[in-house]
């Protein structure tokens, strides 16, 4: 008769294929985890840190930033091989994506009070006038604006401004106000050379108990360098950088002379327009940081302003903003309508006490 060892019991017994498969996935699910949010925030860290003063974080702030979110969503379908602390890993680097890198907006509530006095205001890249000024007109009517900021605007002698209005138009620029205005300048890099390109019109506002210092801003747009980069047949190095390199220092150098004269002017209360650049562009916040973005304090979602197809790729940004300074306050803010141009308006009532 046979007898049992009781060392039989501590034979191993041979592993079947689905613990192997098991054990593999949960190895390919803990690196993909690493290295998919190794990406995600890797791209995250470009713009934050690079955004405006280098080359491929200048591509980067302005690509569609879904784009980074890839290799975090490829990890979906082996999360259930993942370990909790790489689920954990996953879940922040998702917060950090669909927030800070896509430029979800979540601002903190407050509570206005109607007695204090407020200005509501509009400002728009118009773009195409035949189209968008009969919309911007009825927007104007709609929203009860007291104050609008055009840029790419050529049609002063067109516009139908609400009964009482003023305008002030220059460059392709123009501030309507349903306030008197007391004095103008104009922003231009060369006053004494012909063509010098205007980037701000400056006014002062006559309310009946104050007066208002606003300006409307339009500074100039990375296309061309970005386009060098993304060619007709994908993204493009041979000389490129240089072209991009030479139009992010003019860039700077414009917007940091447009801040400059702002000062110069006097105390700036409301600035409005197309910067060209999104919220974390580094340039922006070297320069107008000082000022509070009306959208950031009051605004909800992505806020895009900046519609286009451009060779193939979905261009979405928020690169139109409302800059108020900080004694003043926003009730609300967003995202207007299409009205006809590749930017949307940005419509906010601000508090002015």
């Amino acid at each position: 008769m046979h007898s049992t060892s009781p060392l039989d019991n501590l034979r191993p017994s041979n592993p079947s294929p689905l613990d192997s498969w098991g054990a593999l996935l949960k190895w390919v699910a803990a690196a993909l985890v690493i290295v998919g949010c190794g990406i995600t925030l890797s791209v995250w860290l470009i713009i934050k840190l690079t955004g405006d003063s280098w080359h491929w974080g200048t591509l980067l702030l302005f690509s569609p930033r879904w784009l980074g979110l890839i290799p975090w969503a490829a990890v979906i379908p082996l999360l259930g091989f993942s370990r909790p602390w790489q689920r954990w890993i996953w879940v922040t680097t998702g917060v950090i994506g669909g927030i800070s890198l896509m430029g979800f907006n979540l601002p903190v509530p407050t509570w206005p009070q109607p007695s204090i006095p407020h200005v509501r205001v509009i400002t728009c890249n118009v773009q195409k006038d035949e189209i968008t000024l009969p919309e911007i007109e009825s927007l104007i009517v709609e929203v009860g604006a007291d104050i609008v900021f055009l840029q790419e605007f050529n049609s002063a002698e067109q516009m139908k401004w609400p009964k009482g209005w003023v305008s002030f138009s220059e460059g392709g620029q123009c501030i309507g106000s349903r306030f008197p205005i007391t004095r103008t300048a104009v922003c231009q890099k060369d006053p004494t050379a012909d063509g010098s390109r205007i980037t701000g019109l400056l006014a002062t506002l006559q309310l009946e108990e104050r007066s208002l210092n606003v300006a409307s801003i339009h500074l100039s747009t990375p296309r061309m360098g970005l386009g060098d980069l993304l060619g007709e047949d994908g993204i493009s190095l041979e000389g490129s950088f240089e072209r991009l390199k030479k139009e992010t220092d003019s860039r700077s150098a414009e917007s940091e002379w447009t801040r400059l004269a702002c000062d110069r002017f006097g105390a700036m209360d409301l600035i409005a327009g197309d910067f060209n650049m999104p919220v974390d562009s580094r340039i922006l916040t070297r320069d107008w940081s000082s000022y509070r973005d009306a959208f950031v304090s009051a605004g909800w979602g992505l806020g895009y302003t900046k519609y286009e197809n451009y060779r193939g790729w979905q261009v979405r940004a928020r690169i139109d903003h409302i800059l108020i300074s900080p004694e003043l306050s926003t009730r609300w803010c967003r995202v207007g309508p299409d009205v006809g141009s590749d930017h949307r308006p940005v419509l906010a009532e601000i508090e002015l006490d």
